[in-house]
């Protein structure tokens, strides 16, 4: 191979690298249009899509959840993608207010037990794995 072939070779594949670089902010979209998440029973199933088209890696989840039902109530939020991406093992879904008691239940699943009170709580949702988004934070809304 000579010279100029190589070199053209090593600038298309450090061009096809730096496109990862290239892409929208770090901050995905909060949500996934789907704003509020009414939560009416003592059990409720929160689904999280990973959209894994890398580098635009996002995850979909309801913005806000409005629990309605007496507590406790059970929240599962459930990550639909089963390849690359994972619920964090120690950080998955994590509350910085008292009244949440979380834990996994595997890779893609994780359980949170809400006992709060009434009030507007702030969360993060958090993976790992290839093509994982930032950390999100929605709300949980207690009524």
């Amino acid at each position: 191979m000579r010279m100029a072939s190589k070199a053209l070779l090593c600038a298309g594949v450090a061009g096809i690298a730096l496109l990862g670089c290239a892409g929208p902010p770090l901050t995905p979209p909060p949500g996934s249009g789907n704003p509020v998440f009414n939560c009416t029973s003592a059990v409720c199933e929160i689904p999280v899509a990973h959209n894994a088209i890398w580098p635009f890696a996002n995850l979909s989840f309801p913005d806000e959840i409005v629990v309605n039902s007496a507590r406790p109530v059970t929240l599962k939020w459930t990550l639909s993608s089963k390849y690359w991406t994972r619920f964090d093992s120690a950080n998955g879904i994590m509350f910085a207010a008292d009244g949440f008691k979380c834990a996994p239940e595997g890779d893609f699943v994780f359980t949170c037990v809400n006992s709060a009170g009434p009030g507007r709580y702030k969360y993060s949702i958090t993976t790992r794995g290839f093509g994982s988004p930032p950390v999100n934070d929605p709300y949980i809304r207690n009524g």
